[in-house]
């Protein structure tokens, strides 16, 4: 009699979670839409958005003005120039990606040729 309690538990558990399963969907099908019952969620939604959008047309404007003016200040430069001024990016980059090659032929070779 104990020996069949443990099977049948997990017959009894996979019953209702089926049975759970089974009527969520029943509920998701006959479910109206939530917009319509429930108006408030998307005045809600519109609320939010109305607040945000001079903080978002703020943030395109001044984004729109800094690639201008980093256009126009690049376009000035010459090549000689433009390296000289982005040096230390170019090392930083460089730097970076020498420790991330050195790291992964580190690990390729304790990996698969130290074994």
């Amino acid at each position: 009699m104990f020996v069949l309690a443990g099977p049948i538990f997990f017959a009894l558990l996979f019953l209702l979670f089926v049975y759970r399963i089974v009527l969520i969907r029943i509920y998701a099908y006959f479910r109206p839409n939530w917009e319509e019952t429930d108006p408030k969620g998307s005045v809600i939604v519109e609320a939010l958005d109305d607040l945000t959008q001079p903080l978002e047309d703020f943030v395109d404007e001044t984004r729109e003005d800094i690639k201008a003016k980093v256009k126009e200040f690049d376009e000035n430069m010459s090549e000689h120039e433009w390296y000289r001024k982005n040096r230390i990016a170019i090392f930083i980059a460089a730097g970076f990606a020498l420790f991330f090659a050195v790291a992964m032929t580190q690990v390729i070779i304790e990996e698969f040729l130290i074994t």
